[in-house]
Formats: structure tokens, sequence, C-alpha cells
């Protein structure tokens, strides 16, 4: 939600959803793809994705907003998935 160049972009509409639905639903066609999480940052900005998870039934994991790759890893470790 933070980002400098386009805040806000994952929520912004498209085809009538918000792009971050659009990816959801999306990733969730695939064959190989058990369960959708989605992680995202700490920061207060971001309780506006965790609404829109919330609302589609999508789990989230909230971490560090500076590293990206420890956030991913841990939301990885929290799901259970094979890493």
């Amino acid at each position: 939600m933070c980002s400098t160049r386009l805040p806000g972009k994952v929520l912004l509409p498209a085809c009538g959803k918000h792009i971050l639905e659009l990816l959801i639903e999306r990733v969730r066609r695939s064959a190989s793809v058990n369960e959708v999480w989605v992680a995202t940052t700490v920061h207060p900005a971001d309780e506006a994705i965790v609404n829109v998870c919330q609302s589609l039934e999508v789990p989230t994991y909230r971490g560090s907003q500076e590293n990206v790759l420890q956030r991913v890893i841990e939301c990885a470790l929290t799901s259970n998935s094979d890493l």
C-alpha cells in the first residue's frame, strides 16, 4: 500500500474487482496450488489488504516491511507449506 510510485496499487480497481482479488482468483485456478496466502507488512496502511483477504477467505501473514524475503519465508513456515 505504501508504494512510492503508485500507492495502493494492489487495491486499485480492474474489471470491477481489486487487482489483488484478480490475482488471487488466477492463482487459485492453478492445479499445482493447494492454498493461497498473502504476505503483507505490519504497516497500518496494509490493514486494507488484510481486510480484502478476510472477505475472500484468504489467510494472511504480516511481517517486516523492509525484508520481503524474510516475510515470505515466515509466511511459508506459518502456513506449513513445503519450502
